[in-house]
Order: structure tokens, then C-alpha cells, then sequence
């Protein structure tokens, strides 16, 4: 699909850089839609290395891909392309695009994002080179990737049904 590979600024922005990677924005770019990071330090949020932190949603993704045109589809758990016959069990899917939760490498019990491009991981992890092979990871989720364009969803009108005449 052509994506630049990029290296996330700080240890929580993965996540704002696979969706930069995604929609050739910069993380800027997606930090300012999304208000934050994901770094910073709350009373609830998801212990990592000793504090808790806000971190992405999944919830946070999906309207900010929405917003430039992508969706993800129905996520599989594990990873499709190391079962040994991805074909016939999921439709080819392995060869398509995808974000893909891994188990982080850096930090116990959490999980890492990367970018699928249908051949390569494109992981944002500044310690990584900018493409690895999928043997390399623990795939806890593969999340295939659909591009619309923007262009579809700004046509797109909802109007509800008032609930006497449905």
C-alpha cells in the first residue's frame, strides 16, 4: 500500500504513529485530533512501569480513521499468518493490511501497536528497524485495514427512525 514507515516521539505515542503511518499524516497531527498521547499520568489509567498512564483506545482509533477515510474490520486473535494455512482459514487476509497488537518488548503486560502492510511489520518502536519480519512477534490481535476514502464517508448521511414508525 505505500506506507512511510515513522518512529514514535516517546514511549506511549505507538499507537498515534501507526495511525499517522496509516493516513499519512504526521503524529502531530493525530495527537492534536486526539487531545493527547496516551502518556500522560492519571489515578485510573493502565499501569506501565510503575505509573498509570491515560494511554490510546481502541475506541480513539477507530473515529480517528473513520475521520480520514479508513475502518478496521473484525479483529482475529492471534495472527492468521503463522497458523499454517491463513488462506483457507481466514480468506487471504494475511496478505491484506492490518494494525496489529503485540506484546510489547519493552514493557511487561502491556501491549505494542505496529503496522501490517501485507508483507512487513512496520514498527514504530525507535529501537527497531523501520521494517521487521512477522517471526518477530507475539501477535495478540490482527486487525485488517479498509480503505474507503474520505470522500465516501462525508457522503454518508445518518438520519434516524423515529422509534413510532420503525
Amino acid at each position: 500500500m505505500g506506507f512511510k514507515a515513522l518512529k514514535q516521539p516517546s514511549d506511549w505515542t505507538c499507537w498515534p504513529t501507526v495511525m499517522a503511518m496509516i493516513t499519512g499524516k504526521t503524529v502531530d497531527e493525530v495527537v492534536a485530533f486526539l487531545g493527547h498521547d496516551g502518556g500522560e499520568e492519571t489515578a485510573d489509567g493502565l499501569m506501565v512501569s510503575g505509573k498509570r498512564r491515560r494511554a490510546v483506545w481502541d475506541q480513539e482509533a477507530f473515529i480517528y480513521l473513520l475521520s480520514n477515510g479508513w475502518t478496521m474490520g473484525s479483529w482475529f486473535d492471534g495472527n492468521p499468518a503463522q497458523t499454517g494455512s491463513a488462506t483457507k482459514d481466514f480468506g487471504c487476509w494475511s496478505k491484506h493490511a492490518a494494525v496489529l497488537f503485540v506484546k510489547s518488548q519493552r514493557f511487561e503486560g502491556c501491549s505494542h501497536v505496529v503496522l501490517w502492510d501485507g508483507e512487513k511489520v512496520l514498527d514504530p518502536n525507535p529501537n527497531h528497524p523501520e521494517f521487521m519480519p512477522l517471526d518477530g512477534y507475539e501477535v495478540t490481535a490482527w486487525w485488517p485495514l479498509i480503505h474507503w476514502g474520505k470522500e465516501y464517508f462525508e457522503r454518508l448521511r445518518y438520519e434516524p427512525i423515529p422509534a413510532e414508525a420503525a
